[in-house]
């Protein structure tokens, strides 16, 4: 198995008042003049961040010591909730004033959610979430050029602001501490590159570039050998496809975005943790908090520099309140980075009830938010995933430690690296410090490259055309009611039954009626072809799908349209032409042989 591990990268210390004197005779004025930023920046606020324990500051900062605290404001905030169930929230920061305007985010969470307790022998089980859970935000912060945000205001507010070269992340300061009469409830904290010197940036890249060259395991790509057992579904030859081959790519429209549905699974490490932060409500304050943060990663998924984007959906839930036998801390030497994602994965494979297609509690990806201080060798790492796996019987699935928001970041990086991206820089031709995919954290990397978004639609493809089905084509019942009703159609009408099997299947693939069949049976079973055998999808036709002469699909069964007048037509009209700068895969003009340019454009508004 292939994984790849993400690093936690120290930040510089801010004890400098005895190194500024030789840093002005050596280094000159500039530095200098960062140097005393920094000294003003630690006058300023050592009232807060002193009263912390070190529990605390993981939790806030995610950091071990006080001299690595990152910069951070103090901040009052106000909100105003709106008739639509929307929120605005305005706060002050470094002379700056921030407005966010805020949706609720009604599709993070499947209406057929299962959520699960274990505590020893003891597992409870139900639908739905045992605790309140509507209290999670999307939206822009239209101070500042409608850069996304995602917020949750339940009992404490917390949230990620993806600002241009950095991002914020807002935080509830810890209940102790607002005792001690600090001005505000909430504070807000900036990771961006100034929180790494170019001289560390330099030192960093340097030697994770020298170390791959040689093929050392340091946070890169490690390799374990599993048991002959499990061979067939770890072989994948998978390839990082060139920028030429991009054109070819089969892409869900933006409009009309692919989902992730996820099992969240919650180990006892953190359990014990929020045990000891929150003496009470400790669960709910736990589901807070791991909804906050699939919150961030969902609207890191929903940038413009990612196409097609993601749509995440929480379809199951687990609250570990003492760890599986199969997870026990001796099995993975006490968070042993790829032990423990071994064993996590293997179980959540053997849990994950049904396929795909057969049954909505079936997730497509499990996510392990540990409070295990993870490791490798002698390193501390942050998350770990295995690559190009994702949609894989066994291996689609994350691990991250989850004790603080930042880990979102991680969390979405990792999840890249299971959707066939690599790391920016060393496996690719893009820059190396720009972006999520970048082998170093906290560097203010917070869009999508070039680079990630080609290799995201190359495996995307190649799922596309493997046969097996491509699992983040098919939407979650959830996600189809709620995007797809509100316009008054059913998701059957919003996609013909040959637009199905092609988002199923592949671009090829068109609904084939076996013989002695008819129109009518694809609301039992839809069956997709390409032109040579004839294929089942293993589930329906879509609510609402026609079926013959003024009929639709209508829970499971082909019946007549309701009473009164039929639907009206809407014309629609044409798109553009689809991209023809080159030709797909190869150059257009070969000499003595003619070329074929194919492009297409779709019937669009309504689609």
């Amino acid at each position: 198995m292939i994984s790849v591990l993400y690093c936690n990268q120290k930040q510089p210390r801010k004890r400098v008042q005895s190194a500024e004197n030789q840093v002005r005779l050596n280094l000159g004025n500039h530095l200098a003049r960062f140097f005393k930023t920094v000294k003003m920046f630690e006058t300023k606020f050592s009232s807060f961040h002193h009263k912390l324990t070190k529990r605390e500051l993981k939790y806030v900062f995610g950091v071990d010591e006080v001299h690595q605290v990152p910069e951070y404001e103090l901040i009052k905030t106000q909100r105003h909730r709106k008739k639509d169930g929307g929120l605005r929230l305005q706060f002050s920061a470094w002379g700056d004033d921030f407005v966010l305007d805020l949706k609720p985010n009604s599709r993070l969470i499947s209406p057929h959610i299962v959520s699960v307790t274990r505590n020893g022998t003891q597992v409870t089980e139900q639908k739905g979430l045992p605790m309140d859970y509507n209290c999670h935000f999307q939206g822009t912060v239209s101070s500042h050029g409608h850069v996304p945000v995602a917020i949750s205001d339940c009992r404490h507010l917390m949230g990620t602001l993806v600002m241009n070269d950095h991002f914020l992340i807002l935080q509830s300061i810890p209940r102790r501490v607002q005792r001690h009469s600090i001005d505000g409830e909430h504070f807000v904290f900036k990771r961006s590159p100034s929180l790494l010197t170019h001289f560390e940036q330099h030192n960093i890249e340097e030697e994770m570039i020298g170390l791959n060259e040689i093929h050392e395991p340091f946070c890169d790509t490690i390799e374990s050998r599993d048991d002959p057992n499990s061979a067939e579904i770890l072989s994948l030859n998978y390839t990082i496809p060139s920028s030429a081959k991009l054109d070819s790519a089969f892409v869900f429209p933006n409009m009309d975005p692919i989902t992730l549905e996820i099992g969240l699974f919650l180990d006892s490490q953190l359990f014990e943790h929020f045990q000891r932060e929150y003496i009470q409500d400790a669960e709910q304050h736990l589901l807070d908090f791991s909804l906050a943060l699939i919150n961030n990663v969902h609207v890191l998924y929903q940038q413009p520099t990612l196409s097609p984007n993601l749509e995440i959906v929480i379809v199951r839930y687990e609250m570990w309140k003492s760890q599986p036998s199969n997870l026990a801390t001796f099995v993975h030497k006490n968070g042993q980075a790829q032990s423990l994602l071994d064993a996590f994965c293997r179980h959540q494979a053997h849990i994950n009830p049904g396929t795909d297609l057969t049954d909505s509690g079936h997730w497509d990806h499990g996510v392990l938010l540990t409070g295990y201080d993870i490791y490798h060798t002698t390193a501390s790492v942050a998350g770990v995933a295995p690559v190009a796996r994702m949609c894989d019987q066994l291996f689609a699935c994350s691990l991250v430690e989850g004790l603080h928001l930042g880990r979102s970041f991680v969390l979405a990086h990792e999840m890249g690296h299971n959707m066939g991206m690599v790391h920016d820089g060393v496996q690719n031709q893009c820059s190396k410090s720009c972006c999520l995919m970048s082998a170093v954290n906290g560097a203010g990397k917070t869009t999508w490259s070039e680079c990630s978004v080609r290799e995201f639609n190359a495996f995307l493809l190649q799922l596309d055309e493997s046969g097996k089905g491509n699992c983040l084509r098919d939407g979650s019942p959830g996600l189809l009611e709620r995007n797809h009703l509100q316009d008054g159609r059913s998701p059957g009408q919003r996609f013909t039954a040959d637009q199905q099997c092609a988002y199923f299947w592949g671009r090829d693939y068109q609904v084939e009626i076996p013989s002695g069949r008819s129109i009518e049976d694809i609301c039992r079973i839809l069956w997709c072809g390409n032109g040579g055998s004839t294929i089942s999808t293993a589930h329906p036709a879509l609510e609402g799908s026609y079926c013959g002469n003024n009929k639709w699909c209508h829970e499971g069964r082909c019946q007549p349209w309701p009473s009164g007048p039929p639907p009206a037509v809407v014309h629609g009209g044409w798109s553009r032409w689809s991209n023809d700068d080159r030709c797909p895969i190869q150059q257009c003009h070969v000499t003595g042989s003619i070329a074929v340019k194919p492009q297409h454009r779709d019937c669009v508004n309504p689609a």
